[in-house]
Order: C-alpha cells, then sequence, then structure tokens
C-alpha cells in the first residue's frame, strides 16, 4: 500500500479555522470534538473536495467523480456494499501513532436508508427530497490529537499538501471576518399542532396496551427560514452546546449542523461498540436544582426501565454480527451530563466475528436502538405510520470508515438540516406505556433547547 505524505502542523490551527479556510470545496466535513471534555473528545478531523462522492435514493445508488461526471448507477444493490468495495481498492497505508481518521469515506446515512433495509416504506411526505446516503471518498485529512495537544495534514502527494497548506496560509493572511448575524428572532413552525402530538402518543400507548410493542421513539419536526450561512450556525451551535460527536458536513446543496452526544457504533482493531442514550432531564441554574433534576433521573423507575429496553435491542443488534458470548454490557444507564440535559448512557461492547467488518455491523443496526424502540422492527412501523414527515438525517448517524475497517459514528439528534434557505431540526423521546403527552412534549422542548437558541444567536 502507498504511504500517505504526513505534514505535523506548527503552530497548532484551530480546528474551525481550517475547516473555515476550505470554504468552497465541496462536500466539506468537520468531525469535531475539539470544545467538549472527557475521553470522547480526543481526535477531530476536516476533509473536503473528495475524489468520488456516493449517494442512494430509493434503492438507486450513484457514484460521481470530482467533476460531477456519473461514474457509476446500480438499482439493485445496498450503497453500502459500494462503500466496502471503494474501500478495498483504496491504496491508503495506515500511519501509527496518529488520529484514526487518515483517509477513507465519510457522510451519512439517513434514517429510511436504514428502515428499507427491514423493507419498511417511508410514508411519511417527503418534502425535502434529499439523498438517503451520502458520502464522500477522501484522500487529504487534516487530523487533531486533543490529548497529544498536537495536529496533522495527511495527503496522498506533494501536490495535494502544498493546495491545502497555500489554502489555510491565504486564509491567516486574509483575516476573515467574524460571524454574521441577521439580527431576526426566528419564527419557529412544528409539523405537529400540540393536539396532534398528544393524539400519537395516545395511538403509541394503544399499541403498547395491544402488546404491539413495549416502546416506540416519536418526534416532531421543525422548521425556520434561515437568515444566515449554515456554517455560522454551526459556530453558534458549538459555543451553545458543545458535543463529543458534533459534526459540519456539506453535501451537495444541504448542509449537516450536528451537535450530538451519542455515539453510535464505533469499531477498531476489530472491537465493536455503541453508547446508547436514553433518559433526560433538563440542566438547571442553580447546582442543588441541577443536581436534583440528575437524581431524579438515576431514581426514574420509568427511565430506567426505558433505558434497559434500548440497550437490549443494541445488544441483539451487535449480537448479529459479533462473536457467540463477547457481546457485554460495562457501563449500564451512567448519568452523563451536558450543556443543557443529563442523560442516561450505557455502554455496550462485543468483538466482530471472523468475516464481519464495519459494514456489517452498520447493516445490522441502523437506525439504532435508542431512537426506534422495542422491538424495533415494529416500532419502525409504527413511526413511519404516526410521523407526517421523513426523518431524513434525523436519527440517522454520521461515520467515517478507513480502508482498514476503522469506523466511528454519531446517531444524528440535536442536528439542523440547512437546505434552500430553509432549516429543519427534529426532537423526539422513547413512549411507553405510562408515557405522560404533555411531559414527553416538554421532554422535546428540552432536547431542541440549544437549536432553538443556536438558531436565535446565529439569525
Amino acid at each position: 500500500m502507498k504511504q500517505q505524505l504526513v505534514h505535523e502542523l506548527s503552530p497548532i490551527p484551530a480546528p474551525t479555522d481550517v475547516c473555515a479556510a476550505l470554504q468552497g470545496l465541496p462536500y466539506r466535513i468537520f468531525f469535531d470534538s475539539a470544545e467538549s471534555e472527557g475521553k470522547y473528545a480526543r481526535y477531530s478531523f476536516v476533509a473536503a473536495d473528495p475524489d468520488r462522492v456516493v449517494t442512494s435514493k430509493s434503492g438507486r445508488t450513484e457514484i460521481r467523480g470530482r467533476d460531477g461526471q456519473l461514474h457509476h448507477a446500480d438499482d439493485s444493490s445496498n450503497a453500502l456494499l459500494s462503500l466496502r468495495t471503494i474501500l478495498s481498492e483504496m491504496d491508503i497505508a495506515t500511519v501509527d501513532g496518529l488520529p484514526p481518521f487518515q483517509g477513507g469515506v465519510a457522510g451519512y446515512i439517513g434514517y429510511e436508508f436504514g428502515t428499507s433495509l427491514e423493507r419498511i416504506a417511508a410514508v411519511g411526505t417527503d418534502d425535502l427530497a434529499i439523498p438517503d446516503l451520502c458520502f464522500g471518498v477522501y484522500d487529504t485529512v487534516f487530523a487533531w490529537d486533543h490529548l497529544a495537544r498536537r495536529a496533522w495534514l495527511i495527503a496522498p502527494n506533494v501536490e495535494r499538501q502544498d493546495i491545502y497548506l497555500q489554502r489555510l496560509g491565504k486564509h491567516f493572511k486574509d483575516a476573515p471576518a467574524g460571524v454574521s448575524r441577521s439580527g431576526k428572532k426566528p419564527d419557529v413552525r412544528s409539523s405537529l399542532s400540540r393536539h396532534e402530538y398528544r393524539a400519537a402518543i395516545q395511538q403509541i400507548r394503544e399499541y403498547i396496551a395491544a402488546g404491539d410493542i413495549f416502546q416506540a421513539n416519536f418526534a416532531q419536526r421543525f422548521h425556520a427560514a434561515l437568515e444566515t450561512k449554515p456554517w455560522d450556525l454551526y459556530v453558534a451551535l458549538r459555543q451553545l452546546n458543545p458535543a463529543p460527536f458534533a459534526c459540519f458536513f456539506e453535501a451537495g446543496g444541504l448542509s449537516v449542523v450536528s451537535a450530538s452526544p451519542e455515539r453510535f457504533m464505533q469499531v477498531q482493531a476489530n472491537r465493536a461498540e455503541t453508547r446508547p442514550i436514553k433518559g433526560t432531564r433538563p440542566r438547571m441554574d442553580s447546582q442543588a436544582l441541577d443536581l436534583a433534576s440528575a437524581s431524579e433521573l438515576l431514581a426514574s423507575a420509568k427511565d430506567n426501565a426505558e433505558h434497559v429496553m434500548i440497550v437490549d435491542v443494541l445488544r441483539n443488534d451487535l449480537s448479529r454480527v459479533c462473536t457467540p458470548g463477547s457481546v457485554e454490557v460495562g457501563k449500564l444507564a451512567e448519568l452523563e451530563s451536558h450543556p443543557t440535559v443529563h442523560h442516561l448512557v450505557s455502554t455496550i461492547t462485543g468483538e466482530l466475528r471472523s468475516g464481519c467488518d464495519s459494514i456489517d455491523l452498520l447493516v445490522a443496526s441502523i437506525p439504532g436502538g435508542s431512537i426506534t424502540g422495542a422491538p424495533k422492527v415494529r416500532a419502525m412501523e409504527i413511526i413511519a405510520e404516526l410521523e407526517p414527515v421523513r426523518r431524513d438525517i434525523y436519527c440517522g448517524c454520521l461515520a467515517y470508515i478507513t480502508p482498514d475497517g476503522t469506523m466511528d459514528s454519531s446517531i444524528v439528534i440535536r442536528t439542523f438540516l440547512a437546505k434552500e434557505g430553509s432549516v429543519y431540526f427534529s426532537a423526539g423521546g422513547g413512549i411507553v406505556a405510562d408515557s405522560d403527552p404533555d411531559l414527553e412534549f416538554e421532554e422535546t422542548m428540552h432536547k431542541a433547547a440549544a437549536l432553538f437558541s443556536a438558531l436565535e444567536m446565529a439569525g
């Protein structure tokens, strides 16, 4: 395999500055953990201008080159299998001691791509008409190890390296302007009235009473005019709600602006890990009230029961591709606090069995159990029946995968989708037999609080 060229950056530029320097290059992507804390905030990556782009819509896979020309189209195969083929053909040797993403594929898998794997029809209105899957094939990456306080540019050749270094130098020389503000308070609207939301929750409770399911995740989608650039919205969101799995991705005519706190699936050296979130309480202004809110969550029988159901779903998904007996729950329902909410989080691991890889794991598990329900397939059918619009990227995943099979991914929650001057974002929660519709509605507001604030701040 061909060795990548590695150039250590000194002084170390801020990842946001590097991402801003690449403005104008297509399919710019930024996996961002720099402003978060803890062991899940170690690495950040920026890439752009992929060699190829893989998209999928309603079962049709297309692969286009850097020039936009169609290289391949297929109506019969899973687009994830196309990614596997591309990865197997990439001539990149991993450099030891550097951050894990040194080139490979990166992008998103939408929620409906996952439900289609279970042959569940997408009933909701497809008003945004975006790809179900979109990945770039990247051979040049900026990478940061925040623990080691080091950063690198990793490129296939001197020409690519020089192009990016020159672009970075020009960015700093030109002293770019700050974030623009329109000064307008956004007019945010929902896909559901409060009455419609309550009726849907009641319908889910009736399905639970009838024995169809134990739990289903139900969401409402918000939308508003976007009076600023998606990048400015991202800068505001990361300032208000730093997250370990934040991401900014420009995918053709749309932009993904994400502050996800939740790892979906990670693979390192054949070891798979997932960290489902289920259970939420708001952060409070005073230390005493905040501690009481967290303690209430930890003591809640309802939230812990919901959480254990989802842990079982994820254990089952991992067991589909892991060595029998290797799937373990290392940490169960631990408290994890973020700027606007407290969560319950578990850590589940397993060893991929011989012949299985990161792609197999995604096929077995997308969409995630924490944002579907239990049993998973029936919950997805009920979600399709009751939610009036498609989820699109919401509750899908953002991921990078390397040629050696290393992968990390997030569940797409706390995320904006910007397209054609409008912005869309969703919030939901797990519904069980004793769910109170009004409390569930308020929980969606708590989860979306940082998004409302970021939209107002950027606007």
